[in-house]
């Protein structure tokens, strides 16, 4: 089972903790949502943190089909 670890912050609101899984389904999430998660010291855009890299790939993969 994966760890509800992850926000996102989508107009002006933070929304989660969401799983990986989840953010993975978020009808939203693209590599410009802010996420955070504890650790880190600001927002950041997802496309710039490592673990979330697979993750966008396969979503915009899922997008473009």
């Amino acid at each position: 089972m994966q760890s509800k670890i992850w926000f996102i912050y989508l107009e002006g609101q933070k929304e989660g903790p969401f799983t990986l899984l989840e953010l993975k389904r978020h009808p939203r999430m693209t590599p410009d949502t802010l996420v955070w998660k504890e650790g880190f010291k600001t927002w950041i855009p997802a496309r710039k943190v490592p673990e979330l890299q697979s993750l966008l790939r396969m979503t915009i993969f899922r997008l473009k089909s």
